[in-house]
């Protein structure tokens, strides 16, 4: 961006590069380096660029969620929107209700099974439009009798399959 024009008083603005603290993601520990910067000479208008900002929240999440150290409710609270789950959905995928989810995010600490719960969830998940809400709610809390689990081989991937699929196989 040469000759970038400041949007308040359309004087020159001069490119640098920068640190900044990132506290529009909510946590006050995150500092981003060579942050391309422009500043405008006449009226002091600063302008961060911040490219690749959702290989950004990628990289600060998979950072949060494998520090070894407890998360703190700022970071739960990233994490939960990284995931996008709304707190009613962060709740139902956890296991807990509405409330104990809105505490974990402002003031109380996690229990350690959540905790690695919700760093798996961040390790594994790809942050997405849909979420299996649906089925989690469906799991019982009733303890019922073992049902096998089929699957067969797909050269380098194993599939799910019914037990009906299994009968007209062996047939």
């Amino acid at each position: 961006m040469k000759n970038k024009k400041c949007p308040k008083c359309r004087g020159e603005m001069r490119t640098n590069v920068t640190q900044h603290r990132y506290t529009e993601s909510g946590l006050d520990s995150v500092v981003l380096a060579n942050v391309p910067t422009y500043e405008c000479g006449s009226c002091g208008e600063r302008i961060l660029r911040i490219p690749a900002i959702e290989n950004l929240h990628r990289a600060i999440a998979f950072a949060v969620a494998r520090k070894p150290s407890r998360l703190t409710s700022a970071e739960v609270r990233f994490l939960r929107k990284y995931l996008g789950l709304s707190n009613r959905d962060f709740a139902k995928t956890m296991g807990v209700t509405p409330e104990q989810s809105s505490r974990w995010t402002t003031s109380e600490s996690m229990g350690a099974s959540a905790e690695r719960l919700l760093r798996l969830l961040v390790e594994r998940l790809e942050p997405a439009a849909e979420y299996p809400i649906e089925w989690l709610q469906q799991i019982s809390d009733e303890r019922e009798q073992v049902q096998p689990i089929y699957l067969r081989s797909r050269k380098t991937r194993w599939e799910p399959f019914s037990e009906t699929e299994l009968d007209e196989a062996t047939q």
